[in-house]
C-alpha cells in the first residue's frame, strides 16, 4: 500500500538501552471493520428489501460479504521492527486475521542498514532495507507498509545506532 494513501504513525518504544521496538500501522485501519463494509452491508440489505428478499439475491449478497471479509483477513494491519543490541533484529507482521508472522535477523550477519526509494509506476517509496551476508535480496523492514521518509528517518537512526553503535538518534535533525 503506498504512504500517499494512508496515514502512518509508528510507535517507539525504549524498554532499555539495548532494545527497541518500532511498530508502524495505519492509523485509518485500526478495526477489522471499515466504512466500506457498513456501506456494502447497507447497500445490499436495501436490494434484498426492495427485491423482496428472494433467495438467489440472498445467497449473491453473502457471497459478496463472505469474500470480502476473506480478503480483508489477509491485509496486514501492522509491522514492526525490535532491535536487539547484542542479537539483532526481529521483524514481525500482524494481519487482521491474527496471524503474525516473525523473521530474525541475526546481528553478526547485518553487513548494512539502508533507506533506499523505489520507482512504481504512479510514485517514489522509501523502504529500509537490511543488506544480510550470504543472502542475494536485501530485507525489508517494513514488507507491507511503506512509512513516508519522515517516518523511517528516526528508525534508520535508531537502528544504526543500536545495532553499529552510531551516535543516538535523537541528536540527528530529521531532514
Amino acid at each position: 500500500r503506498s504512504s500517499e494513501t494512508m496515514t502512518i504513525e509508528c510507535v517507539f518504544a525504549d524498554q532499555s538501552p539495548t532494545i527497541r521496538v518500532y511498530t508502524v500501522f495505519d492509523s485509518n485501519d485500526r478495526t477489522f471493520y471499515t466504512a466500506f463494509d457498513y456501506t456494502l452491508a447497507g447497500l445490499l440489505s436495501i436490494l434484498i428489501y426492495l427485491y423482496g428478499g428472494s433467495i438467489r439475491l440472498i445467497l449473491i449478497a453473502t457471497v459478496i460479504v463472505l469474500f470480502r471479509f476473506w480478503w480483508r483477513r489477509g491485509q496486514v494491519k501492522e509491522e514492526s521492527v525490535t532491535v536487539f543490541r547484542d542479537l539483532g533484529i526481529q521483524l514481525e507482521t500482524l494481519y487482521h486475521s491474527g496471524k503474525k508472522t516473525r523473521t530474525f535477523i541475526d546481528r553478526r550477519k547485518i553487513k548494512s542498514i539502508i533507506i533506499n526509494e523505489g520507482i512504481t509506476m504512479l510514485n517514489i517509496i522509501y523502504y529500509m532495507a537490511f543488506v544480510v551476508d550470504g543472502m542475494d535480496k536485501m530485507i525489508l523492514a517494513f514488507q507491507h507498509l511503506y512509512p513516508r521518509l519522515q517516518t523511517l528517518l528516526p528508525i534508520y537512526r535508531g537502528t544504526r545506532s543500536i545495532i553499529f553503535g552510531e551516535p543516538k538518534a535523537d541528536t540527528h535533525p530529521l531532514t
